[in-house]
Order: C-alpha cells, then structure tokens, then sequence
C-alpha cells in the first residue's frame, strides 16, 4: 500500500524535484516495480533518462525491462 496526499504522485514528485536539482548533462535513472511507477517514469523519458522496468508487473513505458 502506497499512501500519499490527494493530487500527488510519482511523477509531480519526480517533475517538482529535477525541476529544482537538473543540471545539464545529468543522467536521471528510476526503477519500477508497477503500474503506480508509471508517472515517475514518464517524467524521467521526458528529460531524456532511463527507466527500468523490474518484474512482470512493470510499467509499460520502461525504456529497459529486467526480468527478476
């Protein structure tokens, strides 16, 4: 179970933070695990990053997928 505050999610997390700490030339990488991890690997293809996908139930827009 993931508890957050309404109107808040992975990604808006992850956007509101490389908003603030992204310099130029920085790799950003994330790993998920589920569907929940979607926004947050959105947000990190968006800024040119990798995202991996981890597990059968990993999200669809994993740039890599990794088999457990």
């Amino acid at each position: 179970i993931e508890i957050v505050p309404h109107g808040v999610e992975k990604g808006s997390a992850t956007d509101y933070i490389l908003k603030r700490t992204k310099r130029a030339g920085d790799l950003v990488i994330c790993f998920g695990d589920t569907v929940a991890d979607q926004p947050m690997m959105a947000a990190v293809n968006d800024v040119g990053g990798v995202s991996f996908g981890v597990g059968a139930k990993a999200p669809d827009n994993a740039t890599v997928r990794l088999d457990t």
